[in-house]
């Protein structure tokens, strides 16, 4: 390394080592974002448990990769430092879009393990792609598998469902639709917290429905007012994120 800082000019000046500087640049780059982008997700993680403030955070970070476009198609691979569950924890099991994208696919608290799995663009209801639709994944043998021993289930689902449809659309035609063929397939999933909603996080992404962002926080807004409305007549409960 000390050679290579004192004769840094002549190394640099070598037409081959220029070719080969050029061409590793990108992949160093690269490199480097998975380490630190890794690093902080670790980080997250550990305050989830620790200091019960994590929510905060992760919108936070959430939102910064979202608005930058070098970032669009860069998913960070954390399977790395999951941790398998053991038996004597109770598992909740936790169904989210791309916002639970940088969680591993389990972790385990003191009382407590969480199994999650992270779909992009996952939606509530998807006509279209049924590998995308809540509605239709609960009914596949995997997920089925899942919920039948599980304590409890999180959905951290709709950002991409309310740019498509109206905050009414999907409470009335899915969610209610969703919530009420869980309890009456799982008959261990009767208590209110065994089945926790995650309110919409703001988005300004419009769509062909809702052309500007102030349609769409109007539909957002009615969406989660909605949610907490219908929360106590079907026994779930809402985890609201600031």
């Amino acid at each position: 390394m000390r050679y290579m800082q004192d004769n840094a000019t002549a190394i640099i000046s070598s037409r081959g080592n220029q070719a080969y500087i050029l061409a590793a640049t990108s992949i160093y780059d690269e490199w480097v974002r998975n380490s630190y982008d890794q690093q902080v997700w670790q980080n997250y993680l550990k305050m989830s448990t620790d200091d019960k403030h994590w929510p905060k955070e992760v919108i936070k970070r959430t939102k910064k990769i979202d608005d930058l476009t070098n970032y669009t198609n860069h998913i960070i691979n954390l399977n790395m430092i999951y941790e398998q569950p053991i038996q004597n924890l109770p598992e909740y099991f936790v169904l989210s879009d791309s916002r639970g994208k940088y969680f591993p696919p389990y972790h385990r608290a003191d009382q407590y393990q969480l199994i999650i799995k992270s779909i992009s663009g996952l939606q509530w209801n998807n006509p279209w792609q049924q590998e995308l639709s809540v509605k239709n994944l609960i009914d596949s043998t995997s997920i089925k598998s899942i919920i039948s021993t599980c304590a409890g289930i999180i959905f951290m689902v709709g950002t991409n469902s309310i740019r498509s449809w109206s905050a009414s659309e999907i409470i009335e035609d899915i969610v209610i639709h969703i919530t009420q063929s869980i309890r009456s397939t799982y008959d261990h999933l009767n208590c209110k917290t065994d089945i926790s909603i995650c309110t919409i996080f703001p988005c300004l992404k419009t769509s062909a429905r809702f052309l500007t962002s102030n349609l769409l926080t109007s539909n957002i807004n009615d969406y989660n007012t909605k949610l907490y409305d219908i929360s106590n007549t079907l026994n779930f409960t809402i985890i609201n994120f600031p």
